[in-house]
Parts: structure tokens; C-alpha cells; sequence
């Protein structure tokens, strides 16, 4: 069995907790005989699910929110002790709103997989653009880092959400 869960208790909780943010991330998993194991994620906008996340995905989508700060990770099934991360926005906005992530980030193993890194966090923006998802919520960002900015997207913040664009360095 796998699943999700939505449309339940947990989720109005977690609505009134956030004040009507309408991005939601939740596990997603499946269920053995006796146990469960997480599978990814599944990305919620308003009360619906619109993306469902890999692993791999899903620690990409930890890295780029900050939600994951340390422990063991695994990129390109390489072993790695997460043991620091920072991420900085940058916002301009002339034609298009253009999104730089600046992340720096702490691993220890053999190799660097920086550019590894950077290309799955872009290639995850292109598919949360496809669905209208600010999955890695830049809106939110946005709209307390650079009220300027702000001022001119909100009245339609998702469509200009969908013509955006991202630069995303990795050091």
C-alpha cells in the first residue's frame, strides 16, 4: 500500500497554523506489513495535491527551503554528512521576476556535487512552474525580503510566478 495524506484534520491544522499559506509539502509513503517508509513528498496547493517528489527530489526541495541543515544525505547514491547550509535570495524584477538562490553548503565525502545540486534544484523550478506551485516559496521570501518587489508582483503573483526565472549557484 502508499499514499498520502490530505483533505483531513491534520491539514486545517496545519492551514490555520501557517495563515492561509497555500503551499504545503507532506510525506508521502508506503506501508509494509508492520512499518512504514517514507517515499518523497507530495507538494500541495490550497487543498489538492500538484506534485509528487522522489527522494532525490525531495532532498533537493530540503536543501533549496532550508528545511534540512545537517545529517546524512545521498546524492547520486554517494554518502555525504550534511554539516552546513545557508541559502540567499536575490530578486529582480524588470520584464520578468528573476529569482538568484545563492546556496553554501557544508558537505563531507568524496566528490563535490555542486553542479549536481544546482541543476536538480532548477529542474525542479521548471516543473513547479508547469504546475503553478512556488514550491520553494519565493513568493513568501519575496514579500518579506523586498516589499518593492513585492508591491509590483502580488496582484498576480503566480502567473508572474510561471514566466520566471531562476539562477542558482552553488559553492
Amino acid at each position: 500500500h502508499n499514499g498520502i495524506i490530505y483533505q483531513n484534520r491534520f491539514y486545517e491544522v496545519e492551514a490555520a497554523r501557517k495563515k492561509a499559506v497555500n503551499i504545503f509539502a507532506l510525506p508521502h509513503f508506503t506501508a509494509n506489513d508492520d512499518s512504514y517508509e517514507s517515499s518523497g513528498l507530495v507538494i500541495f496547493k490550497n487543498d489538492a495535491p500538484v506534485m509528487e517528489l522522489n527522494q532525490e527530489e525531495t532532498l533537493i526541495y530540503s536543501i533549496a527551503t532550508e528545511n534540512q541543515t545537517s545529517g546524512t544525505v545521498f546524492i547520486d547514491n554517494k554518502e555525504y554528512a550534511l554539516e552546513g547550509l545557508t541559502v540567499q535570495h536575490e530578486f529582480n524584477f524588470e520584464e520578468k521576476l528573476e529569482t538568484k538562490l545563492n546556496i553554501d553548503i557544508k558537505l563531507i565525502g568524496n566528490g563535490r556535487p555542486n553542479t549536481k545540486i544546482a541543476t536538480l534544484i532548477s529542474e525542479l523550478f521548471i516543473k513547479s512552474k508547469l504546475k503553478g506551485a512556488d514550491i520553494f516559496m519565493f513568493g513568501n521570501v519575496l514579500h518579506k525580503k523586498n516589499r518593492e518587489i513585492w508591491g509590483k508582483a502580488e496582484h498576480d503573483y503566480y502567473n508572474i510566478y510561471k514566466n520566471s526565472q531562476l539562477a542558482v549557484t552553488v559553492k
